[in-house]
């Protein structure tokens, strides 16, 4: 999927709730765990008694990652979130975060991503590694999972045991 398929699917998903797609869309590398965000700049209006806030939709970012390595169906998942977020602060002018309002949008547009579905991200079959450091049972080889960064674990896995063997764990690096 192209960054120009991503931002046809935003004016698409846009339209079936009646307002034009005005932001950029861009691939930001430094988001590692987070697939996709929208971001927002803070209006102040100081012209009445008490100082009234708004929010206006600025861009939508996307992971590198999953840009890069993404199935389409998981890069489609998280755009129109994104675009739900989008949805919702462009005509409320507030942040609903996962709220009903938000939830609403997702209806509409018809995408099950209102923040309480739990995806998990498919990767494509010859996709890099998705972290840092992956981590094995040294006795059965069995994955145990990854890290994103240094911690003891990965630091000093000969303090720690499996529990599939009792025995000591391999780590990886994939970088």
């Amino acid at each position: 999927m192209t960054l120009e398929q991503i931002v046809e699917r935003c004016k698409l998903d846009s339209a079936i709730a009646g307002i034009e797609f005005t932001i950029p869309v861009s691939i930001n590398n430094r988001l590692k765990t987070t697939l996709g965000r929208c971001m927002y700049k803070r209006i102040v209006d100081y012209s009445q008694d008490s100082p009234r806030y708004s929010m206006i939709p600025t861009k939508i970012e996307i992971s590198k990652k999953l840009f890069e390595n993404g199935t389409d169906k998981s890069i489609i998942d998280v755009v129109d979130h994104e675009v739900c977020h989008y949805i919702a602060t462009a005509i409320t002018h507030q942040n609903h975060g996962h709220d009903a309002v938000f939830k609403r949008y997702c209806a509409m547009i018809g995408t099950l991503n209102d923040g309480m579905y739990d995806y998990t991200v498919e990767y494509k079959k010859d996709a890099e590694p998705q972290y840092k450091f992956d981590l094995y049972c040294s006795c059965c080889g069995k994955r145990l999972g990854g890290r994103y960064r240094h911690c003891a674990l990965v630091d000093h896995p000969e303090n720690y045991m499996t529990k599939c063997c009792s025995a000591t764990i391999k780590v990886v690096q994939n970088f």
